[in-house]
């Protein structure tokens, strides 16, 4: 089959969940497939790294950077929390490209990731339009609003709620075909829309490059996975250093916590101030193997949706997780067997000593979850 995927960025360095999805799909399809590779590039150190990714991949896909210009080069969230369009992150540069690429009549079919590309789908096209949705914007503007106590921020909340919820089944209807990474997300999209085609998409992590290498019954601290860009992530850091953090310090005075991803300076000392100075930030990794191996991985997310591929990463890497059920919504693991789940902040806290003490426990759960 002759494939087109259309993303908003180029997902490479792979430092988020969505580049890794992106990354290793059509590295996986490029294995039967053809495929060519639309992408937003929005700097000229973006484009340096299209070379790169053309390496990374192999001779099976083409790649096709969509140069934006006049656009500043920082990449920012895919969903801003202030009531805005669900185009943000796509541009006329990345609609000509796919407008050329239809016109060529070189494919069979268009697959679009993120509904903020699905604004620059055609209305009618030659070959079947299939949308990848990684995460359902008024799901996150919902959970965002439930847990928001500014009243001025919790007004904006419900208009985002409800404006994303009338702008997304507008741009799902251009579709012959959703894939969702879970099935709440699927069981979402069919209540609003039964008339539409869902299905979920199975999703995993490469097991091969993803080995334990230390002894699972080790501990070397704990570890968060994920940069600021991503907004539910410094969501989760507020959460779990101001509430859950300083239950574990008073029991653990020797607690070493480590994030993993890109923080400005800015966010960097709020979270430092949080933490009471406990906090390392080792900023963007190429290989956050050694990062996780021997820790154990915290997911305190309140909101999103979608697949967390930080916790599959953790798994296949032997590394130990505790997780809110939002965290972990959609990954088929049993709480207690193959990760540890709690919604209370001192539940949490506990489920955390737990492991810390425990080098028996950390060995049998991820044991058990790889």
């Amino acid at each position: 089959m002759r494939l087109a995927i259309v993303m908003p960025r180029i997902p490479y360095p792979v430092d988020s969940g969505g580049d890794a999805a992106l990354f290793y799909l059509i590295r996986g399809l490029s294995q039967r497939h053809q495929v060519t590779a639309i992408m937003g590039v929005w700097s000229d150190e973006e484009m340096e790294q299209v070379s790169a990714l053309e390496d990374a991949w192999n001779d099976n896909v083409t790649l096709l950077p969509a140069r934006v210009k006049g656009r500043s080069g920082k990449r920012k969230g895919l969903l801003p929390f202030m009531y805005d369009s669900l185009s943000t992150l796509v541009s006329a540069e990345l609609e000509h490209a796919v407008a050329a690429v239809l016109a060529q009549g070189q494919i069979d079919a268009m697959e679009f990731h993120f509904i903020q590309t699905a604004s620059i789908a055609p209305a009618v096209a030659p070959v079947p339009l299939l949308l990848v949705e990684h995460e359902i914007p008024h799901i996150r503007a919902f959970r965002q609003l439930q847990i928001e106590t500014n009243w001025f921020k919790k007004w904006q909340g419900m208009k985002n709620y409800h404006f994303f919820k009338k702008q997304e089944l507008q741009l799902y209807r251009r579709f012959d075909k959703l894939l969702t990474f879970t099935e709440a997300d699927r069981a979402e999209i069919l209540r609003l829309e039964p008339s539409l085609s869902v299905s979920v998409s199975p999703f995993g992590v490469d097991t091969n490059y993803l080995k334990p290498v230390e002894s699972l019954a080790s501990y070397n601290g704990l570890v968060y996975l994920g940069g600021e860009d991503h907004s539910p992530n410094l969501d989760a850091l507020r959460y779990f250093l101001s509430t859950i953090f300083p239950m574990i310090q008073h029991q653990r005075l020797d607690i070493v916590f480590t994030v993993v991803g890109r923080y400005s300076n800015e966010r960097r000392a709020e979270l430092t101030a949080l933490s009471e100075g406990r906090i390392r930030f080792s900023g963007f990794v190429p290989d956050f193997r050694p990062y996780l191996s021997g820790a154990i991985m915290v997911v305190p997310l309140r909101i999103g949706s979608g697949m967390r591929t930080k916790i599959l990463e953790a798994m296949a890497l032997g590394c130990p997780v505790v997780s809110t059920s939002i965290g972990c919504e959609g990954i088929t693991a049993l709480p207690g067997t193959h990760i540890l789940v709690e919604d209370d902040p001192k539940s949490f806290a506990h489920a955390v000593l737990r492991l810390i003490g425990d080098p028996i426990l950390r060995q049998t759960i991820s044991g058990q979850a790889r």
